[in-house]
């Protein structure tokens, strides 16, 4: 099983799974009352391509374990991080309007996603109003994300820029049910560079002075927030708690969501246990 021997990971995991089967999902039962297909399971593994921009747009992807890195590839060759894809992300929604992938997207340890194939989301948001209002919710969640990315990139000095991504890291963290203080960074720091337009350089002088002024301590990859709140003073934002995920398109038991329950930690990670069959 993907992430295994992490022992933070495995134990999200165990907590989860407790949850989702004491509780099964809502949704689950609307879904398979309304003849929807559970999701297949497909396993990457580390730096393994999940897909490639241009490739014909044959399904959607919502993380289940693992975390990925999506790139974006211009027309020159040139080749830049647009995000890092968690548990509860959807994956390929920038090819809905053209049919084709728009970016690459890599693991960065093994991962598993739930295989949405497009026909068969089309059926169900044509058979649910509350899908195709998850779907609409989804969809500019991404446009969001991505427009504040770009602010990032264009207005933002370099140490705020790795303030705000590390306080962004942190609250997605939290949402996964994991510490918002104490968690491990599963990219480079030549990814990060990428993601936030820094060269490498910067990139390590910029982690170097938020921990010399003990906001942070980095060992490895291993990242603890000392001082959160300093952190985000640092980040010349005021500490505002903005949703940091939304509810899956996919449920933990890999069923297309009706788009009816309340977000909750349970719904955005996965049990450890899926009855949803493996693709091969």
């Amino acid at each position: 099983m993907p992430n295994r021997g992490n022992p933070m990971i495995a134990a999200i995991a165990r907590g989860f799974g407790r949850v989702a089967s004491a509780h099964r999902p809502a949704d689950t039962a609307a879904a398979e009352a309304s003849g929807a297909t559970r999701c297949a399971i497909r396993r990457v593994r580390r730096h393994e391509t999940l897909f490639c921009a241009g490739d014909p747009l044959a399904a959607l992807f919502v993380v289940r374990l693992g975390t990925l890195k999506s790139v974006s590839v211009s027309r020159e060759g040139l080749r830049r991080v647009i995000g890092f894809p968690v548990a509860g992300d959807a994956i390929g929604l920038d090819g809905m309007g053209t049919g084709h992938y728009l970016s690459e997207v890599v693991a960065l340890v093994d991962a598993e996603l739930f295989v949405l194939p497009i026909a068969q989301g089309e059926r169900h948001w044509h058979a649910s109003a509350s899908a195709r209002r998850l779907l609409a919710r989804t969809l500019s969640f991404e446009a969001a994300r991505r427009q504040d990315h770009k602010l990032l990139l264009t207005a933002t000095p370099v140490e705020q820029r790795m303030a705000r991504f590390l306080l962004d890291m942190s609250e997605r963290q939290g949402c996964l049910g994991g510490s918002r203080s104490d968690f491990v960074l599963r990219m480079s720091r030549h990814e990060i560079g990428s993601y936030l337009g820094l060269q490498l350089e910067q990139v390590r002088q910029s982690l170097s002075c938020l921990q010399k002024a003990e906001y942070i301590r980095i060992q490895g990859k291993s990242m603890v927030l000392l001082d959160i709140p300093a952190l985000w003073r640092a980040s010349g934002s005021p500490p505002v708690r903005r949703p940091s995920a939304i509810t899956p398109l996919v449920d933990v038991q890999g069923m297309p969501a009706m788009g009816n329950q309340r977000r909750s930690n349970a719904s955005l990670r996965p049990s450890p246990i899926s009855m949803a069959p493996l693709e091969r």
